[in-house]
């Protein structure tokens, strides 16, 4: 666990210099440059390309990091790569055929009503650019070589995003160019991608998989993973889809779906440090299941549910006791407030998937994965429910409201499965203790006032006060050994420098 925290740490300084690009970006320059419709538009293309991107790589992003590790030579590790990088390929040439039927007579999803002709070329330079940047993401996991797809994907695509706004701005392009060039960003990062792969594990193609013992197993658990990996991303952007098709005929529709992407945006930053942790997760349960280490996979099954609760708990807070100073701080502000119960409820979604632990890794690194299969009715059931029936009442606030749902019924499910399947609980005493910690933290700023009037100065007391106050009860309470171990050592080495000075 504490190579792991400390690769999340790392990773984790890059994600959170790419959020404050990211934060100017879409909180002041998008909001005073573009009009919430416009942001409607890019968030609704986006999201609808990564729904195609399931049954595009039928789970082959997950694939190195179970299996990478079984192959003994370099050859057959680019072997079991070449056959990962051929079927999305191929699946994605099927898709093309499809597409094109679905515009010209009205097929299901890519219909004309979905679909503006003039937006075809970018949506598909998103499509095969998020299948193969799934791909990479997923080989260069297996590695543990995450740092340079974060430093693209957070802080360059973000950057170059921003000289884009402001070109934009002063009318050297339109929104259309605008809309095209950001899509081929995608493209350029994926070939640096390829490049950086190549190199660093010297790949050449090869065939030597469709002989190797072990590819029935692969294929058919690839085919497991569509279904579960499938659901997992329809459950996080459907909501965008069945926004746009509920509420079509509005001519704000767009301008609806803007305000949730802004206020999406700011929830999502609960999440990035335990994500990133996760994800790492993943190859160390794949190797520790393999070689039957069950009492070491329990182990970090509870590290993650404690862990993860504990950053995302501590991250919602700072971000919902400054949300409307925030709110009052950037360009229209009035316009995206009507998103702060969005906020809320998807902030409360982040927290509730990891305070069950990662229970999608244990089942997925165990001979349970088929699970995933079982698990994939339930959830596209109980998110196309939800959103069915809260969306036309709710609005946006329902899309939200039916993430949160969906995403507790799914998590509790999947926690009971490890429970009763592979006897393993990742629930504590120490959740307990991290519930009352929170509950108090809620309770003093409640009961606290707005100190300044300054919104700079309000933010930067109430971010400094929560930290201390929080991490201080969660360290003496010592809900976790990861904080505690890490607080010490920053302790160490301040009063080190005091001594050296």
């Amino acid at each position: 666990m504490g190579v792991v925290i400390k690769e999340t740490i790392k990773t984790s300084i890059v994600n959170y210099l790419g959020i404050i690009i990211g934060a100017f970006n879409v909180l002041w320059l998008q909001t005073s440059i573009l009009t919430e419709v416009e942001i409607g538009i890019i968030k609704y293309y986006f999201d609808l390309s990564i729904l195609v991107v399931p049954f595009l790589i039928i789970g082959a992003n997950s694939l190195p990091s179970r299996f990478l590790h079984r192959f003994k030579t370099r050859r057959e590790e680019n072997g079991f790569l070449s056959f990962i990088f051929i079927v999305p390929a191929f699946l994605f040439s099927v898709f093309l055929f499809y597409f094109y039927l679905s515009l010209r007579y009205d097929l299901f999803v890519f219909t004309s009503g979905n679909i503006d002709e003039k937006f075809v070329l970018p949506f598909i330079m998103l499509v095969f650019a998020n299948v193969y940047l799934h791909i990479f993401e997923g080989s260069l996991l297996a590695i543990s070589k995450v740092f340079i797809f974060s430093i693209l994907k957070n802080v360059v695509i973000r950057i170059l995003f921003t000289l884009l706004l402001f070109l934009y701005a002063y009318q050297v392009i339109d929104f259309y160019k605008l809309f095209v060039i950001y899509s081929s960003l995608f493209l350029g990062e994926l070939i640096i991608l390829a490049l950086y792969f190549i190199k660093i594990r010297g790949f050449s193609f090869n065939l030597t998989f469709f002989s190797h013992p072990t590819r029935k197993e692969i294929v058919k658990y690839s085919l497991f993973l569509i279904i579960g990996t499938g659901g997992v991303i329809l459950m996080s952007k459907i909501d965008t889809l069945m926004i746009h098709n509920f509420l079509i005929t509005s001519k704000d529709v767009y301008g609806f779906i803007g305000v949730y992407s802004i206020s999406f945006f700011i929830a999502s930053i609960i999440e990035m440090p335990a994500k990133i942790m996760v994800q790492l997760l993943f190859p160390l349960m794949a190797k520790m299941a393999t070689e039957n280490k069950n009492d070491k996979l329990e182990e970090l099954y509870q590290k993650s549910a404690i862990n993860g609760t504990l950053i995302s708990i501590f991250f919602f807070l700072l971000i919902w006791y400054n949300l409307d100073a925030l709110f009052s701080l950037i360009p229209n502000g009035s316009v995206y407030a009507e998103g702060k119960y969005v906020v809320l409820f998807i902030g409360l979604s982040k927290i509730i998937d990891l305070f069950f632990g990662y229970s999608h890794g244990v089942l997925s690194s165990t001979k349970y994965y088929r699970f995933s299969l079982y698990l994939f009715p339930i959830l596209l059931g109980f998110t196309i429910i939800f959103n069915y029936f809260l969306i036309p009442i709710y609005g946006i606030k329902g899309a939200a409201l039916a993430t949160f749902l969906t995403i507790f019924v799914y998590s509790f499910i999947r926690y009971v499965l490890v429970l009763k399947l592979l006897n393993m609980n990742s629930l504590s005493q120490k959740h307990s203790i991290l519930l009352g910690i929170t509950m108090l933290t809620i309770l003093v700023f409640e009961i606290k006032s707005v100190l300044f009037q300054n919104l700079f100065l309000e933010i930067g007391f109430n971010s400094v006060f929560l930290t201390l106050f929080f991490l201080s009860l969660t360290s003496v309470a010592s809900v976790s050994e990861e904080l505690n171990g890490m607080l010490k050592k920053i302790k160490t080495r301040l009063a080190f420098g005091k001594k050296e000075k």
